[in-house]
């Protein structure tokens, strides 16, 4: 029941925000691609540009899902967005079940009820971002690698297991290539309890097998009608963006001319930027290694720094105001603040588990697995505070039982605080649930 009220809260916040929120998909911005692409699916036009041409720059899974959406109730924004409300009611509860296999169901409910709370997530409900949507299907693969069966084992029970996982992870990619780094979990997800490694390799090559065979179709239709052999074509822009002389780590163009306007076809022009920006950003890197490495800690920095970004979405980047400057003001300072306050929770938990229990190490290393293979990806590109929304409720599940350990060391005497900062055996209970 108290899950249950949880996801009834998770669902009305954001409900309330997309009845009160003014947010538009405008021209040009993120939110008007992924409306205008759903919108030629539902019209059955295909995956095409404005031109009516093919297009691999946005990835397909959330245009198709939303084009669905569309296709069932007419070409309404509005749609998206109540979509976004079932969504994050929906996550609240994988962040229960993913908090509850890795530390018990306390932890597991204080996650869910942070992530239900979570200020930028119910203010990206109201945009038609793929974060929300993405949001679900990470999690999802997640959960799946962490609830696998025990002990370790590739027969008759676990191989379906593991291939579910491995789905999953290929339609979490179809929305956002970077959920392709949970594959560097799946040997966090077997090594903690004593497989061995030749398991854990078979393992993770099936994972890997089952999500080629969500994305193969994809990819073939890209080299064939883009002759781009990749998810999505704005990879090589990105990687240009985050590897140049003078990037900042963060989103930025160094020259206005870098993609000189060479054909009026656009699909041209979408393959031109594609290899263009693989050879520069390569180019970059070879030329200047050091500068590249010295760009690392700014890309972590851009990625993590702070997430009242949300706020400025929300507003599509200053074109559609609706908030008045005092209320943007403490929006942003609640934003930030939550966010930072989950962030320390996080930092503190990952000390936490294993001292606490051995039971619990198996959890502990595969969201911090999840956390660090997240980082890289965006290491190799850019860093921007928007790309980090999927792994906050990652950090909502590892800051839970720092939480916990606070809760109890305040319920002791004052006196007695001091003669012990050992963190709270788990229950019996809770430890039960965690296997």
């Amino acid at each position: 029941m108290v899950v249950l009220a949880i996801v009834a809260i998770a669902g009305v916040l954001r409900l309330a925000w997309i009845i009160y929120a003014r947010t538009e998909p405008l021209w040009f911005f993120d939110p008007w691609n992924y409306d205008r692409l759903a919108a030629a699916l539902a019209d059955g036009k295909g995956y095409v540009n404005e031109a009516g041409q093919p297009t691999a720059y946005y990835p397909p899974g959330y245009p198709a899902v939303l084009g669905a959406v569309y296709w069932l109730v007419g070409h309404r924004p509005v749609a998206g967005e109540a979509l976004n409300v079932a969504l994050g009611a929906l996550t609240a509860g994988l962040v229960y079940w993913i908090g509850s296999r890795a530390f018990g169901k306390t932890a597991g409910l204080l996650a869910a009820l942070a992530f239900a709370v979570f200020p930028s997530h119910i203010l990206y409900t109201s945009q038609l971002h793929s974060e929300v949507m993405f949001t679900v299907a990470y999690l999802l693969a997640l959960g799946l690698l962490l609830a696998a069966p025990q002990p370790i084992r590739l027969g008759r029970r676990g191989v379906p297991f593991w291939l579910l996982a491995g789905l999953a992870i290929g339609v979490a990619s179809l929305m956002r290539p970077a959920a392709l780094s949970l594959l560097a979990v799946v040997p966090f997800a077997m090594r903690p309890r004593g497989a061995p490694w030749a398991t854990a390799a078979r393992g993770t090559l099936l994972v890997a097998l089952a999500a080629a065979l969500v994305l193969t179709p994809w990819v073939t239709r890209n080299a064939a009608r883009m002759n781009v052999t990749a998810i999505s074509t704005n990879a090589g822009l990105d990687f240009w963006i985050g590897n140049h002389e003078g990037a900042s780590g963060g989103w930025g163009m160094p020259t206005a001319d870098a993609f000189p306007r060479i054909s009026t076809d656009l699909q041209e022009q979408e393959r031109h930027d594609y290899h263009r920006g693989l050879d520069l950003g390569w180019r970059f890197i070879r030329e200047q290694p050091l500068e590249a490495l010295a760009l690392l800690p700014s890309k972590a920095y851009h990625l993590y720094a702070n997430d009242a970004e949300a706020v400025t979405t929300t507003e599509t980047w200053g074109h559609t105001i609706f908030l008045s400057e005092g209320g943007r003001r403490v929006l942003r300072g609640l934003t930030d603040g939550f966010y930072y306050f989950v962030l320390a929770g996080a930092a503190a938990g990952l000390l936490l588990p294993p001292a606490a229990s051995q039971d619990r190490s198996r959890g502990w290393w595969l969201l911090l697995a999840a956390l660090g293979s997240w980082t890289l990806v965006h290491l190799v590109y850019f860093g921007e505070p928007r790309f980090h929304l999927p792994v906050t409720p990652v950090m909502a599940v590892l800051a839970a039982p720092s939480w916990m350990w606070t809760a109890a060391l305040l319920r002791r005497p004052i006196l007695s605080r001091w003669r012990t900062l050992r963190p709270p055996a788990a229950s019996k209970v809770d430890r039960a649930e965690a296997l």
